[in-house]
């Protein structure tokens, strides 16, 4: 697995997209994709419907935030109400008040909802049970976000990419758990499915890899949280994701290095049905200068189809390729 001088290095998610097709691996690779792809969100500073919360002290500054307001909201609806009693409230400036104590009321009525949301998650997240998961276990454990956190591991955002010079592979989680000498990787998914594939099972022993190699520490099993949700499964260390993961960065650098040398492309996947979903091969309409496709910096030729509706389509696969990729949106646009 030693790299070689001129081999490239490769992210763990670029090695990911190889693992679940080499052209969509070589994409991200030409497209300089992140090594550290899965960056923590921005602080969250404004409440968001639906948004996750990941430690009790962002629910606390948060549920401090819309107690605050809630109370300045309804201290301006009493004070608009009482001050349009005084003005006489059928007078034009007394209905401009009791309209402006309508909408403060409306407002108010939005952060306790709000409130009581945050005052729930923060009892859910309290009453969770302790999650200490197996470190010898072959299959996929259910945990929880809580849980785990209950159970006393303490949640790490990594600032640093981990990089592996000998084997010339770099990436960071998305968070680590740590507890003692344990280190426990964590990916959020993303999409709608909740099913595990073959890349995830790569991603996940690449990312305890880095950890063993850089730090010296244990990294028997990742997590991976599903999305929207804190449920998520363990993913063990085991050979089976050890060896999707060696192969998956042996694919990478062969289709790289041919690409580089030979400026030979992979052929299409042996099973279209790859391609039904496939993120790349998703038809755009196609909008010049904005909907771009770009190979090392440079922009590539749009490769367009003319869709049922009079439109040009394309997509970042089609583009890179010159070809249709047989996305499910594709054959919807031509009408098949």
């Amino acid at each position: 697995m030693t790299a070689q001088r001129d081999d490239p290095w490769i992210g763990v998610h670029v090695l990911t997209e190889f693992v679940f097709c080499p052209r969509a691996g070589l994409l991200a690779y030409e497209q300089q994709a992140d090594v550290e792809e899965d960056e923590l969100a921005a602080p969250q500073l404004g409440y968001r419907p639906g948004a996750l919360y990941w430690s009790m002290r962002q629910i606390k500054t948060q549920l401090t935030r819309q107690l605050t307001q809630m109370w300045l909201l309804g201290a301006a609806t009493v004070a608009f109400l009482v001050t349009a009693v005084i003005a006489d409230a059928t007078s034009p400036a007394g209905l401009v008040l009791l309209i402006a104590s309508a909408v403060m009321f409306i407002l108010a009525l939005k952060r306790v909802y709000r409130v009581i949301r945050l005052i729930v998650l923060r009892r859910r997240a309290i009453a969770a049970r302790p999650q200490m998961p197996s470190q010898n276990a072959t299959d996929n454990q259910k945990v929880t976000w809580w849980g785990l956190l209950n159970a006393g591991f303490e949640s790490i955002p990594y600032k640093e990419v981990l990089r592996d010079e000998r084997w010339r592979c770099a990436g960071k989680p998305w968070r680590v758990l740590r507890h003692g000498s344990v280190r426990i990787p964590v990916f959020r998914l993303k999409g709608n499915t909740s099913r595990l594939y073959r890349q995830h099972y790569a991603r996940m022993a690449a990312y305890c890899h880095l950890i063993q190699t850089c730090e010296g520490a244990e990294s028997p099993y990742g997590i991976v949280l599903l999305p929207n949700s804190y449920d998520g499964l363990t993913v063990p260390n085991s050979p089976a994701s050890g060896k999707a993961f060696h192969q998956g960065l042996l694919e990478a650098r062969r289709v790289v290095r041919e690409s580089v040398s030979r400026n030979q492309d992979p052929p299409r996947p042996g099973n279209s049905r790859l391609c039904h979903a496939c993120k790349i091969g998703r038809p755009r309409v196609y909008r010049m200068g904005i909907t771009t496709t770009t190979r090392n910096g440079s922009t590539l030729p749009a490769y367009c189809f003319r869709g049922v509706d009079r439109r040009d389509y394309h997509s970042p696969c089609g583009d890179r390729f010159r070809w249709g990729p047989p996305h499910q949106r594709f054959f919807e646009k031509r009408g098949y």
